[in-house]
């Protein structure tokens, strides 16, 4: 596997969890890199979620994708 496929398949994986959120959560990416030998990528999200319940929801569905 290249650094560009690595790359892109860890997009994919950072994807996946964002693609499971209904209504959808808007993020930004952090610095991203790739050298010789490393690949670096980052997805952000700022929420208020009012309630534990929701919250919990929330961070339940982001740890099963």
């Amino acid at each position: 596997m290249t650094m560009r496929e690595t790359a892109e398949h860890a997009v994919e994986i950072l994807d996946s969890p964002f693609d499971a959120i209904k209504p959808a959560a808007h993020w930004t990416h952090g610095e991203s890199t790739e050298g010789d030998c490393e690949v670096s990528r980052r997805r952000a999200v700022m929420t208020v979620i009012s309630s534990p319940q929701r919250r919990g929801n929330f961070v339940g569905v982001v740890e099963r994708h």
